[in-house]
């Protein structure tokens, strides 16, 4: 549940490159296995890393706003629900 300036974001290639090389940096840090290399790309896969887990924790509190947004505005009623709005309510509540 993102807005859709959002998904227009991900689907641009060098988003998707980034993300798959933030991801990558990200496991070697974790890994530790970053210190086998030069101290230059050390240095480089450890800020690329950063930069990765600094976006991810941005699109989620993204996505976590919008969703309270979208809650709160009532745009995530189900049209064809027989139930009562407060049923919908918590089943949209829960889908977040």
């Amino acid at each position: 549940m993102l807005p859709e300036s959002l998904i227009k974001l991900h689907s641009y290639p060098l988003v998707i490159i980034f993300r798959v090389i933030g991801g990558l940096s990200v496991l070697t840090a974790l890994l530790k296995k970053h210190l086998l290399l030069r101290l230059t790309l050390q240095y480089l896969v450890l800020l690329v890393a950063f930069i990765h887990i600094s976006y991810f924790v941005i699109i989620n509190l993204i996505k976590v706003f919008y969703g309270i947004y979208r809650l709160w505005k009532g745009d995530l009623n189900m049209s064809n629900s027989p139930l009562d709005s407060f049923v919908s309510l918590t089943g949209n509540l829960l889908y977040c």
